[in-house]
């Protein structure tokens, strides 16, 4: 064995699990949040038609809302659908860059 296969480098750990628990809030008609909501709920209440591409959504981890045809881009999917194979992660949380700005002007 040589020494350089003993210096290897350890592998590079998997990639973290999905949170199968996110939670998503929505903002209605109104303007009123509406939530917490699991994704079976979202999903059942999207596929029965009462949800739009504009509708502005967020994860429990998100700093802002996004229309739901964006949030469908991050995913590359519906994202509501359950993890697959081909789309295990979920998007990063989407931060809120105009709150920083501002806290960076304090």
């Amino acid at each position: 064995m040589s020494s350089a296969s003993a210096s290897a480098a350890p592998p590079v750990p998997s990639t973290p699990p999905v949170n199968p628990n996110v939670e998503w809030f929505y903002l209605d008609p109104q303007g009123n949040v509406q939530g917490p909501f699991n994704r079976e709920d979202m999903l059942e209440w999207q596929k029965g038609g009462y949800f739009v591409p504009t509708l502005m959504l967020r994860r429990t981890c998100d700093q802002k809302f996004v229309p739901l045809g964006e949030m469908a881009k991050l995913y590359g999917r519906n994202p509501f659908d359950p993890p697959s194979a081909h789309h295990p992660q979920l998007p990063p949380p989407l931060l809120d860059e105009s709150a920083a700005l501002h806290q960076g002007e304090l």
